[in-house]
Formats: C-alpha cells, sequence, structure tokens
C-alpha cells in the first residue's frame, strides 16, 4: 500500500511532470510549424537565450505553470500557423498519459511504481481537457479557447503573430520604440472581447507610452474597458494604464486610484508596469517625494527578481520620462 505522504509526493512530481512535458509539446509543434525558440519557463525558473549562450534566470508567467514562447520564422499574413503550436501542449500530456496508462495495466499489482504511474495518467488527463477544451476564467483563457478565436479571424491571427514577435524582442535591453514600427500598426478589426487583440492591445498602450502619446494609449484604453467579455487580466491591464494616462494628462481626481488594489495591480500580464502609475499618483497627485523613492526603490528591488530584460528596459524608460517631468 502507498501512504499518503507518497500518494502527493508522487502527484506533486506528476505535477512538475505533466509541466514541463506540456510546454515541451508547445515547443516541438513550434519548431515543426516554423516557429524559433524564444525562452522555456517551469515555473519561475526561464531558459532563455541571451548572446547566442542559453541562460538560466527568473521570471513568473502569470496564472500558468510555464510557458514556450517562440518566434515566428515568417511573413505576417492572414493564414499564419497558429494550431499545433497552440495545441502541441495538450497532444503531449496526453500521450504521456497514454503512455504511464499502458505501464499501469502492464505491471498490475499494487507497487509504487504502479501508483507513480497512475498519478501521472490522471494528472495528465486533467491537464488535457483543462487546456484541449475550449475554457476562460475570470482572469485568462487556455489554449483551446485561444485557437478557437483564431479560426477564420485574420485580425486574431495577426495580433498572435505581433503578440509573438514583440516577445522575441522583449527578450534583449531595448525600448519598445526601437521595434519595428509596422508591428504595431492597426488591425483589421479591433475586437477585445478576443483576449489575442487585448493581449496586442496592451503592447500597443506600451508603445504610446514610450510616445508620450498618452491620450492614444488613454482610447485602448477606455475602448477595451468597453469590452463585456474582456479576460480579467487585461481588464486589470487597461484599469491600470487608463489610470496613468489620466494622471499624465491632467484629467485625474485627488480621490485615491482606484488602481491600488493589490487584486489589479498584481494579476496583470506585466506587474512590474504597477510601479509607474503608482509613481506618478505619488509625485503628480499626492506630490509626496518620499512615497515616489519608496516606490521606485521597489521597482528596481524587485527587476533584481526578473530576467524580463525588455520590461525592465521600458520601465526604466517610463520613469526617466517621469522624473525628467517632475524635475
Amino acid at each position: 500500500m502507498v501512504g499518503s505522504i507518497s500518494l502527493i509526493l508522487f502527484l506533486i512530481f506528476a505535477v512538475l511532470l505533466q509541466i514541463v512535458v506540456h510546454e515541451a509539446g508547445h515547443l516541438v509543434f513550434g519548431l515543426m510549424t516554423g516557429y524559433k525558440f524564444v525562452s522555456f519557463t517551469i515555473l519561475n525558473i526561464r531558459i532563455y537565450k541571451r548572446d547566442k549562450k542559453l541562460t538560466v534566470g527568473l521570471s513568473p508567467v502569470i496564472g500558468a505553470g510555464g510557458q514556450a514562447a517562440m518566434e515566428p520564422n515568417f511573413s505576417e499574413s492572414d493564414n499564419i500557423p497558429v494550431f499545433w503550436y497552440n495545441a502541441g501542449g495538450t497532444v503531449f500530456n496526453l500521450l504521456l498519459s497514454f503512455l504511464a496508462g499502458w505501464f499501469v495495466l502492464w505491471l498490475n499489482d499494487e507497487s509504487f511504481i504502479r501508483t507513480f504511474f497512475v498519478a501521472i495518467a490522471i494528472v495528465g488527463l486533467f491537464f488535457a481537457v483543462s487546456n484541449g477544451i475550449p475554457m476562460r476564467t475570470h482572469l485568462q483563457t487556455n489554449d483551446a479557447y485561444n485557437i478557437l478565436m483564431m479560426i477564420n479571424n485574420p485580425s486574431a491571427k495577426r495580433a498572435f503573430y505581433r503578440i509573438m514577435k514583440i516577445n522575441a524582442f522583449g527578450m534583449e535591453e531595448r525600448i519598445i520604440l526601437d521595434y519595428p514600427a509596422i508591428l504595431f500598426s492597426d488591425l483589421p478589426e479591433n475586437d477585445y472581447n478576443n483576449p489575442l487583440i487585448c493581449c496586442f492591445a496592451i503592447d500597443k498602450i506600451f508603445y504610446f507610452l514610450e510616445l508620450e502619446e498618452y491620450q492614444k494609449a488613454l482610447d485602448i484604453c477606455n475602448e477595451m474597458l468597453k469590452a463585456k467579455n474582456i479576460p480579467g487580466i487585461y481588464k486589470n491591464e487597461a484599469t491600470c494604464e487608463k489610470q496613468f494616462c489620466e494622471i499624465m494628462l491632467g484629467i485625474t481626481s485627488t480621490n485615491k486610484p482606484y488602481f491600488l488594489k493589490k487584486s489589479t495591480t498584481k494579476a496583470r500580464l506585466v506587474p512590474l508596469a504597477s510601479y509607474h502609475t503608482q509613481y506618478s499618483y505619488a509625485a503628480f497627485i499626492s506630490h509626496d517625494k518620499d512615497k515616489a523613492e519608496k516606490i521606485l526603490n521597489s521597482f528596481e528591488r524587485d527587476c533584481k527578481k526578473s530576467c524580463n530584460r525588455g520590461i525592465i528596459t521600458h520601465e526604466r524608460y517610463i520613469f526617466n520620462l517621469l522624473k525628467q517631468r517632475s524635475v
């Protein structure tokens, strides 16, 4: 018989194994369909290329156990390959589950090894169902839902392409203004109920922030927040950046800003970006220099915990703009 502690350990290992296998599926099918490797993240540990060498760093993936980030090695079009890259994780989870199930039937006893394979099979099936059937939570969507949102939707496919390209550029120490400007051109349609279009919109907002075109960024935020089915993680992004743009445009009240709730500032694609909003409120609304300095120090502290060089470079650029304004 297997004790409860052993069973818990088996389940933990099975979950970690299936996370690795899931992301490996995205990686393998991505490579097979024309994508290039960018990074491979499990929990907070990221393997990525730096100066043509593989490097290990820390970078959390919000709302997921891992991520196989890749870059399209083909031109943008209405018919880019999206299915197998997105479905690859589910396929690999199923394959490992079937293999583990075969071992369970073959062993046919009550050994530790058989229980271990049972755990792998069950966890793998759970991963396959939770990622292979279109679902969305309050915060975000799964792989199958994203595939569904791209079927017969050229704007969503173009958004997906640009997200992947922008993410690849973001692995370098470059501000967003150094990326090809065409990546931020308008999509054929902007349906902010679509998670891919929302994600691209966040990148476009950050682009306008570096240009100091706050009204254009605010317009996108307002349009996103009008959407009835916008995933929560993008709603939080738009909420925070709307407050920031209003501060920079001088159209906000002196009331306590709504973005300061931790549920909003933390549950977003780019938690580091919350600092420039908090800093702007302290510097330009509260006129609290000490508070602004503490926020800046907290930002620099959190930068040391992340290998997201593109995001860090972008945020430092925004902070430099803010410090110039506050002089």
